[in-house]
């Protein structure tokens, strides 16, 4: 059945590779995404400043944080879960241009991530590395088992 493996209760399961969706309006967007959003997707990713942020926290490149909120890294994010549902229904053997761009972008949050797994551009940049003090504004990830602050 795939990696999804829903419980008892279950009523529906994600299943990308098995569900096509071809016309109507959801086709359309689907059309749209895989021809034009997703590809733009690293471009406008790169002009906003959210790559460069994950570059100086993986120490590959110098400068100050870019963006106007503390929740910028989302975009990258978003981003790689829509190309990785494109990848998915793509019939080429190696993906293309797109599993190059998500491979790259992958491994770019993998050298930004700290060792214990944080990774938060603002918070790193901005706030010295200051962390869980901004949940409700910052989107910084509560850690498990620890209180709110």
């Amino acid at each position: 059945m795939g990696p999804i493996r829903p419980g008892p209760g279950a009523k529906a399961a994600l299943a990308p590779a098995f569900v096509e969706v071809t016309a109507g309006f959801w086709g359309t967007r689907r059309e749209v995404n895989s021809r034009t959003s997703i590809p733009q997707g690293p471009g406008l990713l790169e002009s906003a400043g959210n790559l460069h942020n994950l570059r100086v926290v993986a120490g590959t490149a110098e400068g100050a944080f870019r963006g106007a909120y503390p929740f910028v890294d989302s975009d990258v994010y978003k981003w790689l879960e829509a190309a990785a549902w494109q990848l998915a229904q793509e019939t080429s053997e190696d993906g293309g241009p797109l599993a190059a761009d998500v491979e790259r972008i992958v491994s770019l949050v993998a050298d930004a991530q700290q060792p214990d797994g944080y990774l938060n551009t603002w918070f790193q940049l901005l706030k010295g590395g200051e962390r869980y003090k901004d949940l409700r504004w910052g989107h910084d990830p509560r850690r498990a088992g620890s209180a709110q602050g």
